[in-house]
Formats: C-alpha cells, sequence, structure tokens
C-alpha cells in the first residue's frame, strides 16, 4: 500500500529562519533603542556640560571684574589673584546627580604682570613675565586707542557615561581696556574755546564733553589735523556764553586737513575721564568735601569725612610713592626755618639715605612775583635732575612696596596763607630716562602732582635721542618759563623798566623776555573759564583766554617759539591761581608748535588716568 510522504520536519527550518529573522530584528530594535537612549542622554548631559560651564564662566567673569577692579591703579593681577578665581565651585546634586562638579585646569590663563603665561591679541600664549598688551580703537571716539590686557579663562566639565568620561571645554576671553586721557592733544571737561589769533596747527585729537567753540583768524588760520569730538554744541561764530571780550568780526571757520565730514564730530556719549563710578560720586550739596569734583584728585582727602573708594584709589597723593611735604615758618626777627618731610607710598617716613637725596632736591621756599596773579606767590624750586639718586636707591629696595613708581605729590603746608607753588627746574633729562622704553609706567614714567600750582621753568622732558619718558605735571595751575626766566625781573612790566635818565629808552636786561623753549609731557590743571564770578571779590571776568592759554604764560614771547609735545587735559576750575585771563603788561603769546604725544597711548603716564572697560569674548567649545 502506498503510504503519503511525511512532510512535518520540512516547515522546521523555515520557522528557525523566521524566528531567527525576528530575534534579530527586536535585537537590532533594541540596540538601536539602547542606542538611542544614549544619544539623548549624551545629548542632554552635553546640554547640561554646557550649561554648567557656561555659569562658570560668568562667575569667573564677575569675579575677575570685582578683583581687577580693586587691585591699585597700574597693578595686574598676579597668580594668586588668578588662582583664586579658578577655584571649582561643586555643582549641587539637585542640578544633575551625575555630575561631581565643575572641573578646571591646573591654571587660568591670562596676562598677569609676571607669572602667569600671557595671552596676545591672537590667543597665543606668549612668555610668562613679558608685558603683551594689544591696540584698540576706542568705540565712538575717532582717532582714540586703547590698551587692551587679554586673559583667556577655561572650564572643563566631566560627563559620565557606561564606558567612559569625556570632558567639556569652554573658553572665554576677558578683556580689560584702558584708555589713556592724555592721548589727546587737548580734553576739557567744560567748555573748549579755541580762538588763538595767531596761525595754530593742533596734532591729535581733540575732546570736549561740553560745548565748542573754534575759529581762527582771517589770515592767521586755525587747522585741525586729527579727529575732533564735542558733546553738546558746536560753532565758530557764536561768542562763548558771558564773553565780552572777542571781536567775532574777523573769524574764520577752522580749517580741517581732511574734511569737516570725516574729522568732526557730535559724541554720542561723554568721554569719563576716570569711569561713570567717580562721577557718579559727585556731589556739592552735601556736608562731605571729599567728592566734590575732579579737582579731588589733586587734595588730600579730609580725614574727617569718609572718603569714596572711587574717588580715593585715584587721588594721586594716595598712588604716590614719593609725597614730599615743605613746612616753613618764622618768627618776627628771624630768617625763615623749612622743614621736608619725605614720605613712600605706606604714609611712612622713607629709608634716610633717599630721604637725604629728595631734600637736596628741594630749594628754599621764597616769594616770585606773578603778573597774572598780581601778588607774590610763595615758590618752592625743585631741582628735577637731583631726583635721579634718589630713584636710583628706591628701586634697589628689596620690597617692591617701598620701590618707586613714577609718581611724585608735593605739599606746602606752611601756616600762611599766600598763595603757592613748586618749580621745576633742570628737567630736560627726567629722572627715569635711562630706563628701557618699553618699561611700564611705574618704572620709566615720572609725573609730579600738587594741590597747589606749578611752574615749569625751561626745557622739560626734552632730552634728545629715544622717546620722552611718559611724563604728567597736575596741579591747580601750570605756568611756563622759558629759558630766559629771571626771577629778579618777574615784577617788572613786560617790557621792561624805563631809564630814568632816557625815559624813551628802557634799562638793559630789566625786561621779561622769553627765550625758545620746548616742553614734553602731559598737563592736567585747572582754568578760570570765560564769565567766571570771583568768589571773594564779586567781579565778573571776561574771556578765558581758551585751551591755546591753557598753559599760562608770564612773559614777552612774541616772534619766540614754544614747542609743545604732550596732552592739555582740563577737569575743573581753578580755586588758587584765579586771576582773570589778559594779556596787556602780562604777557605777549608765542609762536605755538603744538602736538599731541601719540607715544602716550601706548606707554601711559604715571597716575593711570583713564577710561577703562571690561568685556568678555563669545565662549569656544574644545
Amino acid at each position: 500500500m502506498r503510504t503519503r510522504p511525511d512532510n512535518s520536519g520540512h516547515m522546521i527550518v523555515p520557522t528557525m529562519i523566521i524566528v531567527l529573522l525576528l530575534s534579530t530584528l527586536v535585537g537590532v530594535a533594541v540596540l538601536f533603542t539602547q542606542h538611542a537612549g544614549r544619544l539623548a542622554r549624551d545629548s542632554r548631559e552635553l546640554t547640561n556640560a554646557i550649561s554648567i560651564a557656561d555659569g562658570e564662566l560668568d562667575r569667573m567673569y564677575d569675579q575677575w571684574k570685582r578683583t581687577v577692579k580693586s587691585l591699585p591703579l597700574g597693578q595686574r593681577a598676579v597668580q594668586a589673584d588668578l588662582d583664586a578665581i579658578s577655584q571649582p565651585i561643586p555643582v549641587p546634586t539637585s542640578v544633575h546627580p551625575g555630575f561631581a562638579g565643575a572641573i578646571f585646569p591646573s591654571t587660568f590663563q591670562g596676562q598677569p604682570t609676571h607669572t602667569l603665561t600671557e595671552v596676545d591679541s591672537f590667543g597665543v600664549a606668549v612668555p610668562s613675565g613679558t608685558a603683551v598688551t594689544s591696540m584698540g580703537s576706542l568705540p565712538g571716539f575717532n582717532g582714540m586707542y586703547s590698551i587692551n590686557t587679554m586673559y583667556e579663562a577655561r572650564v572643563a566639565v566631566g560627563m559620565p557615561s557606561i564606558s567612559h568620561t569625556p570632558t567639556v571645554e569652554i573658553r572665554r576671553r576677558f578683556t580689560r581696556s584702558d584708555a589713556p586721557i592724555f592721548q589727546t592733544a587737548i580734553f576739557f571737561e567744560d567748555d573748549l574755546e579755541l580762538h588763538p589769533g595767531e596761525t595754530m596747527v593742533i596734532n591729535g585729537p581733540v575732546v570736549t564733553n561740553h560745548h565748542l567753540y573754534a575759529s581762527g583768524m582771517v589770515g592767521k588760520g586755525l587747522t585741525f589735523q586729527s579727529y575732533v569730538s564735542y558733546n553738546k554744541n558746536y560753532g565758530y561764530t557764536e561768542q562763548p556764553p558771558a564773553a565780552t571780550g572777542y571781536a567775532m568780526g574777523n573769524w574764520q571757520p577752522p580749517t580741517y586737513a581732511g574734511s569737516k565730514s570725516s574729522q568732526l564730530s557730535k559724541a554720542k556719549s561723554r568721554f569719563e575721564p576716570a569711569g561713570k563710578d567717580m562721577r557718579n560720586e559727585f556731589n556739592t550739596g552735601d556736608a562731605n568735601p571729599n567728592n566734590d569734583s575732579y579737582r579731588e584728585l589733586l587734595q588730600r582727602a579730609d580725614s574727617g569725612y569718609s572718603d569714596p573708594p572711587t574717588i580715593a584709589r585715584y587721588r594721586f597723593y594716595n598712588q604716590a610713592s614719593l609725597k614730599i611735604s615743605v613746612t616753613q615758618t618764622q618768627v618776627a626777627g628771624n630768617p625763615p626755618v623749612q622743614t621736608v618731610t619725605v614720605l613712600g607710598h605706606d604714609n611712612n617716613p622713607v629709608d634716610p639715605a633717599v630721604a637725604a637725596k629728595v631734600v637736596d632736591a628741594i630749594g628754599i621756599r621764597a616769594p616770585m612775583y606773578d603778573r597774572r596773579e598780581q601778588q607774590n606767590v610763595s615758590v618752592t624750586p625743585v631741582d628735577v635732575s637731583k631726583f635721579a639718586a634718589a630713584v636710583l636707591l628706591m628701586n634697589g629696595a628689596a620690597s617692591p612696596a617701598n620701590r618707586f613708581n613714577g609718581i611724585v605729590y608735593f605739599s606746602d603746608t606752611s601756616p600762611d596763607t599766600t598763595k603757592r607753588a613748586f618749580r621745576l627746574e633742570n628737567g630736560v633729562k627726567l629722572p627715569t630716562y635711562d630706563q628701557p622704553v618699553d618699561s611700564p609706567p611705574d618704572v620709566r614714567g615720572f609725573s609730579v602732582a600738587t594741590d597747589a600750582g606749578i611752574y615749569i621753568k625751561g626745557d622739560y622732558n626734552s632730552y634728545s635721542g629715544t622717546p620722552a619718558v611718559p611724563s604728567a605735571v597736575m596741579a591747580d595751575a601750570v605756568m611756563i618759563l622759558s629759558n630766559a626766566w629771571s626771577d629778579t625781573n618777574a615784577g617788572n612790566p613786560l617790557h621792561g623798566v624805563d631809564n630814568p635818565l632816557d625815559p624813551s629808552t628802557i634799562l638793559p636786561g630789566t625786561a621779561r623776555t622769553a627765550s625758545a623753549t620746548t616742553v614734553e609731557t602731559a598737563i592736567m590743571a585747572g582754568t578760570i573759564p570765560t564769565g567766571y564770578v570771583n568768589p571773594g571779590t564779586g567781579v565778573t571776568y571776561g574771556p578765558s583766554g581758551g585751551a591755546h592759554n591753557f598753559p599760562r604764560f608770564l612773559e614777552n614771547w612774541t616772534g619766540v617759539p614754544f614747542t609743545f609735545k604732550g596732552s592739555m587735559v582740563q577737569l575743573f576750575t581753578s580755586t588758587i591761581f584765579t586771576g582773570p585771563w589778559s594779556t596787556g603788561d602780562i604777557y605777549s603769546p608765542p609762536n605755538r608748535i603744538w602736538s599731541a604725544n601719540s607715544d602716550f597711548a601706548k606707554h601711559p603716564c604715571p597716575g593711570l588716568f583713564c577710561v577703562t572697560t571690561y568685556s568678555r569674548g563669545t565662549w569656544r567649545r574644545f
């Protein structure tokens, strides 16, 4: 009998194949799901890690800015400062249980003074201790620059995973930008008037935070070679407010070497000489005498009142490494007795050897007639050349705190009530001239400040050769005395004393006749504005004399060149030297050969009077 074949076993193989395929598909699906889950988790972890790192960069930036702001002026952050900023702060477990905390590199790379690896404008680390800065344009003020000091912050955050723990590293650039005010040819906090009456060419930026009145006389023009900025209004035919002495009919618009449209602009904001924080502290309506105006910078704080920190750190007295006080007393019938006290930056007496060198440079306080003030001024001569010996001794001190930092402060604490001033003499070669040109301001610079007046006698900082020393002279008023100045003739008529034997002639050697003089420095001082009302007499003054008479003259300069290279900065109204401007028997104007010192942008004058801003770049992932 024929039987049917048994085919039941033939289905096993296909069934197994189908099961295998289904299992494979399920496995693939499971693996895909797991992989997708890992990708999603990794993505979440990456997002969280970036958020943590970005938050830490924000924290570091805020702490860095506070740290840098709190440092003494001119001092960069050191390793210890930066290490404190870069210490990790653990991330709370409630944020993400898998994160142990933010991980930082062993160092916070940046640009400290001496010990850290520095970063240049390309983000490349440079040898430790090399002072590397970059120059950048100052936004809103054409022709002006800022000195940029850069730091690179890095944050690395670990991401836990199944088999490995990668890290996310984010970097961000922190930048401090300092725009020295002394890079301007002329800066006026108040109205800026320029009506020179003689041919005048100004080379360098001109800035005013108020009105600009600028014009030249027909046939004797005023020319601007660089950029000009004003904050309020500009005019060349209008008289300044309260002006009574300008014959405006002979004036013409100034000439712009390029074009008016490209050089002249109305600023969108003020140029803050020391930042908004200081200006916001000014208040003449309260009882505190330590917060009235920018003149605070010249003064010692009244110890009976609080001194706002934003003002205190800029006071030149507080900054100075040499604080020299002259006191002269006299008992009737006896010669005057003069005492010179020399303190260091910490307000303690300096080394006796240093004090001896300084005392040797200080002359005897004596009266000198000032024709503009119409009275004798008690003047203390200062032989600038003799400070070289004191500076040399100070720079050999073991402690950096006892070394010379480029700033000397003078004060006259004599009990009499006469007007007082210091006279800088023999200043052709400043004491720090021989230091390397690219040294920091506190090494090569030489600035002097006082709450009194300053006379500069003869050539100053004009020694030939390498660039002039970064230098500033800061006082209530600054007067220029030529190389030919004689105290004997100070009270004589400008053109000399009439010969009693022949009134048609002048006694030889009695005139106040100037000789060619060169001054290379920044000047920060006050002016007497147009329409000033003398608080002591109630008399209303006429014209201020303008920025072209910002350095005050007392001699006959007719046909004589006065060469000035530097910066003229007006921040306040003079309170001691308040004599009204006039020519007459006071002076005749020089041939003005004036220009800005462009090197003061790169090598600021000691005192670090800057517009400072802080910024951070976008973060980058590595």
